[in-house]
């Protein structure tokens, strides 16, 4: 039997780390509507790829799937609201809101992933079956 040692994250691992968090200060930073969905669409995507690492295929093309149909919801809306943007640039909350929403929206993630890596192996369900057919199967195979 060969034992595989834990390892930290290998190149592949830190490069999708790095593309993430630059799609996500990218959708932060940008001043055109446009511009933030097509970093939301890559962001999706690049998540998608995260769940493909992970081994979670499902999640992952789910997670694609909702980011694609997403981003084409918002380019649209981006589309429409080209006239009015830049009332609506204006209106944005200033840098410093904007920074403290996302120190609280990292503060939550982090606090989200510390709690499911404290929670533990999960619990063993107990058996469907009625206590006396398993004492009765666990009588037989000690016959054997």
């Amino acid at each position: 039997m060969v034992l595989r040692r834990m390892t930290g994250p290998g190149f592949i691992e830190l490069g999708l780390i790095m593309w993430v968090l630059v799609a996500a200060i990218w959708i932060h930073v940008a001043r055109a509507t446009f511009a933030a969905a097509v970093g939301f669409i890559a962001f999706g995507l690049l998540l998608g790829l995260v769940w493909v690492r992970l081994g979670a295929v499902g999640v992952a093309l789910t997670q694609a799937a909702v980011a694609v149909v997403t981003g084409v919801l918002l380019l649209s809306v981006a589309a429409r609201m080209r006239a009015g943007e830049e009332a609506a640039v204006l209106e944005r909350p200033g840098p410093a809101m904007r920074s403290l929403i996302a120190v609280l929206c990292i503060a939550v993630s982090m606090t989200v992933a510390l709690a499911m890596l404290l929670e533990g192996p999960p619990r063993q369900s107990p058996s469907p079956l009625p206590a006396g057919m398993s004492a009765a199967q666990d009588a037989k195979r000690a016959e054997r």
